[in-house]
């Protein structure tokens, strides 16, 4: 936010003169069964976007270098299945909103309300719409 507040300053705009927009990785369900399970894919998919370069800063900036960089070697090795065990629940709570639709929601406003403009949903196996079930409690809470 501050490299943000400075470049909207030095082109003379206020902050209502853009949107601010994110993809946020969700692992929810209606139950604690379908939280487990969508948990599974977004470790998945963390552990995947922690293995590369990339998006190395973002685990440099939350001390997690060194699971970084073990997931980069397990990459290199095609050990896929091996990297989900490196995303600990901590690690996948700091990358990702994670509970039941009621609480995902709560908590997608908690994180970013007054931050964000608008909310997209990584989509893991399902595409998030006000059609598909899993997501219409969070998008209309």
């Amino acid at each position: 936010m501050p490299s943000i507040e400075k470049g909207l300053k030095k082109s003379g705009r206020n902050r209502s003169a853009i949107q601010l927009s994110c993809s946020v990785f969700v692992a929810t369900g209606k139950n604690k069964e379908e939280v487990d399970k969508s948990k599974e894919l977004v470790r998945d998919a963390i552990a995947f976007y922690a293995s590369t370069l990339t998006y190395r800063p973002v685990f440099e900036i939350h001390g997690l270098i060194e699971e970084a960089k073990k997931l980069s070697g397990y990459a290199r090795q095609v050990k896929w299945k091996e990297m989900r065990s490196l995303i600990s629940y901590e690690i996948l709570e700091k990358f990702a909103v994670v509970g039941t639709r009621i609480e995902a929601s709560h908590e997608l406003k908690k994180r970013y309300e007054g931050i964000l403009d608008r909310i997209s949903f990584y989509p893991l196996t399902t595409f998030p719409s006000l059609e598909n079930p899993i997501w219409k409690e969070v998008i209309e809470f």
